[in-house]
């Protein structure tokens, strides 16, 4: 029996979130004994955690006056390694931005990796100082190795960390196959609309997401008097800017902000395309959910999906700008779009599912 532990923030809506319930999922538990640490019990998927992990609670204290904070979680961070040191086979952070799972990960297995859910040099706007403090401030060099959930993530950090490219490792997030198919046979109130219908499905950050080009462009598409509709679901920090530039722009009518959704793949089905305007991403769950339901993408990232670019079998490429989503939704509407390759799931998974047992049992592939 090999014991793994992973540590991470909470389980609330996100993509790393999501990432990880699909993966808990997977886990043979007749084989394997999971610890899962989070900084706060809590969020919508807590109840989807499988009933054999074991959750344990590793609270950061708040407390207003710094001096007995600081011993307080460091009283706390001594205690749970004490306790936990190298206890494990296999020691994962999986919420990157997290400095205490970061530290405890080091401590609880001598076979530990960081994973790495997003692509770092852009979302920090190409700024390499940004970049190397995030990762300084979680010793990332101490880490024995690092995985990215994408390949262009893995490919712009070694730029910066020549010196750990041994350590570098990608593994694409795993997807809920069944769990996908039988949530997207949901009934909701919503009906889809007699006309093509995008969808994008996101957090409302526009430093990432940019959304605002999807706007933009559904301004454009409507001024040509073309029948559409965009939903957007998610929510976020920046939702009121997007109602606000909906109003702007006189396209309430195309453009529909459906709020967040626990389960968003009913209102996938009813589309007919996925469309991510994103400035960057890691690995984004939802192109998977997207094409296990055969729809198409329209993406700004043409991201490698089971050895194949999305412009070579999936969908259509645009640049990061307005005008040219304009075009690219201009150009499914009138000619629609067919997927080339299907896509197998089942496949996709297995070949995660191998890494992973090789993660597990110390036998990294080269």
């Amino acid at each position: 029996m090999k014991k793994i532990v992973f540590t991470a923030y909470n389980v609330d809506m996100g993509g790393i979130e999501r990432a990880l319930i699909n993966l808990l999922k997977t886990i043979d538990y007749s084989k394997n004994e999971v610890t899962l640490i989070l900084e706060k019990k809590e969020g919508i998927f807590l109840n989807e955690i499988p009933d054999a992990v074991k959750i344990v609670e590793y609270k950061i204290s708040n407390f207003k006056f710094v001096p007995i904070r600081k011993i307080v979680n460091r009283f706390r961070l001594i205690k749970m390694i004490l306790m936990n040191y190298n206890k494990f086979d296999f020691a994962c952070c999986y919420a990157t931005y997290s400095i205490p799972g970061s530290i405890l990960t080091r401590y609880l297995s001598k076979n530990n990796a960081i994973w790495i859910h997003s692509d770092y040099f852009y979302l920090y706007n190409k700024n390499k100082n940004k970049m190397m403090k995030f990762f300084n401030d979680r010793h990332i060099e101490l880490f024995k190795h690092i995985v990215f959930v994408s390949q262009e993530a893995k490919e712009n950090f070694v730029k910066i960390y020549p010196k750990l490219k041994e350590k570098l490792y990608v593994c694409n997030n795993l997807v809920d196959i069944k769990d996908i198919i039988n949530k997207s046979k949901t009934k909701v109130l919503e009906t889809k609309p007699q006309c093509p219908l995008f969808i994008n499905i996101a957090r409302h950050q526009e430093h990432a997401k940019k959304l605002s080009r999807l706007i933009e462009a559904s301004l454009m598409l409507k001024k040509d008097g073309y029948a559409f509709e965009v939903w957007l679901v998610g929510s976020g920090e920046d939702s009121k800017q997007y109602e606000d530039l909906i109003s702007k722009y006189h396209v309430q009518d195309k453009v529909k902000m459906m709020g967040a959704k626990q389960n968003p793949y009913p209102y996938l089905r009813l589309s007919d395309a996925l469309i991510l305007t994103s400035e960057y991403e890691g690995f984004p769950v939802v192109y998977m959910e997207s094409l296990i339901l055969n729809k198409p993408i329209i993406t700004t990232l043409d991201i490698i999906i089971d050895g194949l670019y999305i412009k070579d079998n999936y969908g259509l490429i645009s640049k990061k700008d307005s005008g040219d989503i304009y075009l690219n939704m201009k150009e499914f509407i009138d000619n629609k779009y067919i997927i080339k390759k299907a896509f197998d799931p089942s496949k996709y998974n297995e070949g995660i599912k191998q890494k992973l047992d090789l993660m597990i049992s110390n036998e990294w592939w080269i």
